[in-house]
């Protein structure tokens, strides 16, 4: 009987440099990116390692008027 534990993949992840500079992880959950940027405001044992953030807006791309 094998007596390891079932999983199941739910998505990916890349180590990366931002443009910010920052280091993190860009995760994929289920179609859906997040971003976990390390916490350069980590003091203490407890305080976490990384801060995972999800963007709600997309930035406005710039829209070039056509010339006729």
């Amino acid at each position: 009987m094998d007596k390891r534990a079932k999983i199941e993949k739910c998505g990916v992840c890349w180590k990366r440099v931002f443009k910010n500079g920052k280091k993190g992880l860009k995760i994929s959950l289920n179609k859906v990116i997040y971003v976990a940027f390390e916490n350069s405001k980590k003091k203490g044992e407890k305080d976490p390692d990384y801060i995972l953030v999800r963007f709600i807006d997309e930035p406005e791309k710039k829209v070039e008027a056509k010339k006729e």
